[in-house]
């Protein structure tokens, strides 16, 4: 900027030469700014930017192509072990009526990054830890839990190195894509080789959320996973916006539906064949969910009055319970009977004790279901349990 307007006379395109220039050198400093960058073996990315757009302009004031984009040598997230890497949590707590500074030193300890807010009975916050199930279940005392959100981000930090793997290794032959919340969730898609768009009941992604992710993958088969009738429909123009590859909608319904699916999906399959088995897996599963009415209704038969605990299979509502854990221990005694597997996915405001307890529960009303237990099911939804 101090070159810059020391050369103000001089023509524009001279202006913005001096100013890359002094750009230049001001940005191979910048790992001595920032001992992160140091650290990383990287220059500042955010200055690296704003100089592509000044070589940019100048190229075009100057009608010359554009500069070739930068050849890709190392990663900064290559330089981290992975055990520097946390959970990013955040809470939305309502009906709070301790001090919110309260509530911020209660949330301190359990790791960085944080910042805690609140006004008119609700909190807000957002930390970096490694205690995600904890965490939660300690500021759950304060207030109702209106929403929480973990994300893995060692899960993160190994998929974007996964991404840009500079080797010259042929692209799979499909890619698969799912729609999911809740850490738990997140993580059993992506070890299944699923690239994971955020979303789920009541946060439904964009047309453009799903369109990014086929685009970010390098198969020119995609499968789509919209794991919520909401969003079938978003998942189905992904064709027109991304018309270079060949997108497939599996229309799967629940997201029980979507990780048997992904289960059955093989990068490097025959496409026709791995679609054929991800639908026959889809449709022969089970999916169990538990969350609150949020209006008095009468649907299915069923009576239900606004923050009851109700319990569905496979979207349709089946059961209104006291509690989520009744609702659920009703799902799974009418459901569960010929099933072999079940994987419970619960909220991370539960306790170890808590889910331990409904565990033992669920064991004494099907002594032959193996149980699998996930913390981190998705934003709503107290439990969720996939029946195979």
């Amino acid at each position: 900027a101090e070159a810059a307007k020391e050369a103000r006379r001089a023509p524009p395109v001279e202006v913005m030469k001096v100013a890359l220039e002094a750009g230049r050198e001001a940005l191979e400093k910048t790992p001595d700014m920032l001992p992160i960058l140091k650290q990383a073996g990287v220059v500042d990315a955010g200055g690296l930017g704003a100089l592509r757009v000044l070589e940019g302009l100048i190229a075009y004031f100057e009608q010359r192509d554009l500069p070739p984009p930068p050849k890709v040598v190392k990663r900064a997230q290559q330089q981290f072990d992975e055990e520097e890497f946390g959970f990013c949590t955040e809470f939305l707590l309502a009906e709070v009526s301790v001090p919110t500074k309260e509530i911020q030193e209660m949330v301190a300890p359990f790791g960085d990054s944080l910042l805690v807010v609140g006004a008119e009975g609700f909190v807000k916050g957002h930390i970096h830890t490694q205690e995600p199930e904890r965490l939660l279940a300690t500021v759950g005392r304060y207030g109702r839990m209106v929403r929480s959100k973990v994300e893995d981000m060692s899960e993160q930090h190994s998929e974007i190195l996964a991404d840009v793997e500079l080797s010259d290794e042929d692209a799979p032959r499909i890619a698969a894509v799912a729609v999911a919340s809740g850490y738990g969730l997140t993580r059993a898609f992506r070890s299944l080789g699923v690239r994971v768009v955020g979303g789920g009941q009541t946060d439904n992604p964009s047309v453009e959320d799903l369109s990014d992710a086929v685009r970010s993958v390098g198969a020119q088969t995609v499968i789509i996973m919209p794991n919520n009738k909401n969003v079938i429909m978003a998942a189905e123009r992904v064709n027109e916006i991304v018309p270079d590859k060949r997108v497939v909608v599996l229309p799967t319904r629940t997201l029980g539906q979507g990780l048997a699916a992904s289960v059955a999906f093989t990068e490097d399959g025959d496409p026709e064949k791995v679609l054929e088995e991800m639908r026959s897996a889809a449709e022969d599963t089970v999916t169990l969910e538990v969350t609150s009415a949020s209006r008095d209704v009468k649907l299915e038969g069923v009576d239900v009055q606004e923050g009851q605990a109700i319990g569905l299979r496979d979207g349709v509502l089946e059961v209104a319970a006291a509690d989520p854990e009744q609702a659920l221990l009703e799902l799974v005694e009418r459901h569960a009977g010929d099933r072999d597997i079940a994987s419970l996915f619960h909220d991370a405001t539960f306790t170890d004790e808590e889910v331990e307890e409904l565990v033992r529960r669920l064991g004494e009303l099907q002594p032959d279901l193996e149980i699998e237990v996930h913390p981190g099911g998705p934003d709503l939804y107290p439990y969720l349990m996939v029946l195979e």
